[in-house]
C-alpha cells in the first residue's frame, strides 16, 4: 500500500495531496517530484512562468528550459529571430 502525503501551504491557502513511491529509482522519484512541484507552482502563478522562476529561484529562461524538458509545457519556446534582409 502507497502511504498519502498531505500537504497544505498556508500563504497560499492551496492544498495538494501526493502518492510517494519508495521503489523508484532516485532519477524517476526526482521527475515525478519535479513535474508535480512544478505543476503546483504553475497553478499558484496561475500560469505566469515568469512568476514561476522567481518563486522557485530560477532564471526564467532556465524555467522555461526546465518546464519544457520535464513535459509541463508541450514546446520548447523559440527565440525571435532577426530577418535576413
Amino acid at each position: 500500500m502507497v502511504p498519502l502525503v498531505r500537504t497544505t501551504l498556508h500563504d497560499s491557502q492551496i492544498s495538494s495531496t501526493a502518492r510517494v513511491r519508495l521503489n523508484l529509482q532516485l532519477w524517476a522519484a526526482r521527475r515525478l517530484f519535479e513535474r508535480a512541484y512544478f505543476r503546483f507552482q504553475l497553478a499558484k502563478a496561475k500560469g505566469n512562468i515568469s512568476q514561476v522562476a522567481w518563486n522557485v529561484g530560477m532564471e526564467r529562461t532556465g524555467c522555461y528550459r526546465k518546464l519544457w524538458q520535464i513535459g509541463v509545457i508541450s514546446r520548447r519556446p523559440t527565440s525571435p529571430r532577426r530577418r535576413k534582409e
